[in-house]
This record gives structure tokens, sequence and C-alpha cells, in this order.
């Protein structure tokens, strides 16, 4: 794999609302939550933490956001479905989630190669404190784009000058939650802007 262009980037990220937004992991209904896979091993909501509002505003600019054709991962949880699919499916209740180890990743297929300035990441509690974003055409040869460190959760807002078929997200460190304890990575949207919002 080759990489190039790295530098590091502490998400304090973006001053916009957005970026500070935080939200009740634990303080939802959970029985009330539309969840869209009731074909699911479990009727409803599925175990975890409890996802962003539904109204949760992720504002592109004047290109609005790239459509995503497709998405693959490292791993994904199946007791509860969470595969790839469920962080690029415009649902904000449902979410991919990786098996229990800090090498895991997420690659994002755009179609054909597109320029984007902005990338959004929603976490659930489970999420990276430290993780990469990287290009490429082929799968191949990647260019790293920023590499993310002190994550909180929650919204990230990541601005880029970015262009590639393919974006990947690559955990380098799972973050410590629940009384320090290490789950996976889990993401319930990434979206991909063309252009920054205008002000």
């Amino acid at each position: 794999m080759m990489l190039t262009g790295a530098w590091l980037f502490a998400v304090s990220l973006v001053a916009t609302d957005v970026a500070s937004l935080k939200w009740g992991y634990e303080a939802c209904d959970k029985k009330a939550i539309e969840y869209p896979y009731p074909d699911d091993p479990h009727d409803g909501f599925p175990i975890g933490s409890c996802p962003p509002p539904a109204d949760l505003a992720l504002t592109c600019g004047p290109g609005g956001k790239i459509a995503v054709v497709d998405a693959e991962a490292s791993t994904f949880e199946s007791g509860y479905m969470h595969p790839p699919k469920y962080a690029i499916d415009e649902h904000l209740s449902s979410r991919w989630s990786s098996h229990y180890s800090d090498d895991q990743w997420l690659v994002l297929d755009l179609g054909e190669p597109k320029s984007f300035r902005r990338v959004y990441l929603v976490w659930e509690l489970a999420h990276a404190s430290a993780y990469t974003l990287l290009t490429s055409n082929d799968k191949k040869k990647w260019k790293v784009l920023r590499k993310i460190r002190n994550s909180d959760g929650f919204v990230d807002v990541v601005d880029v000058k970015g262009k590639g078929r393919y974006l990947k997200i690559q955990g380098n460190k799972r973050a410590k939650v629940e009384g320090n304890e290490l789950y996976g990575y889990s993401l319930f949207d990434v979206t991909i802007c063309q252009d920054l919002p205008t002000k």
C-alpha cells in the first residue's frame, strides 16, 4: 500500500454547530425509535447507544451530497445486523459496526473518481479516537487525506481537498468507553460533500 501526503489533524475540527453537537447516548426511548430493518434477527432498535437526533442537519455546499453507490468493510457485526451499507443508507438509526479490534476499515465507492471537500462522520458510542481518511481509484494505491487524532465521537466534521473513486476510513485506535471498555468502530452515517457549505 502506498501512502502519500499525510499530516495530523486534531479533532477540534471545524467551528460549526454540528461539530459540537452532543446527545445522550442512553437518554432516549429506544422503543420509540423508528428502525428501518424489521427483518433483522431482533425486532426494533438493536442493542447499542442512542442514535443522533432525527433532524440532524449535515449541510453541504452548492454541489450537494455525493451519492455513495456501495460500501464494504473489513468486518461487521452479524448477531444484530450492522453491515457496511447501514452507514450510507440515509437512516440515522442504523449503523455499521466492526469487530472488536483497532485495525478495521470502511471503504465507500463513489462510482467514479469525484472531488469532495467535506466528510461528516456520525459515530455511535463505540467510536475511533484515531483514524485515517484515504482515497484511491483502484483500492490498491491509497493517498492519505487526513490523520485524525483525539476524536471524542458524536459528529466529526473533516474538511479536506479529496479526489478519488474510493474513500477509506481506516481505524487506528478505538476509544475507551463505559468505564474503559473497548468495542469496535460504529458509524451511524458518513456523508461526503462535493463543496463546503456557503457562509
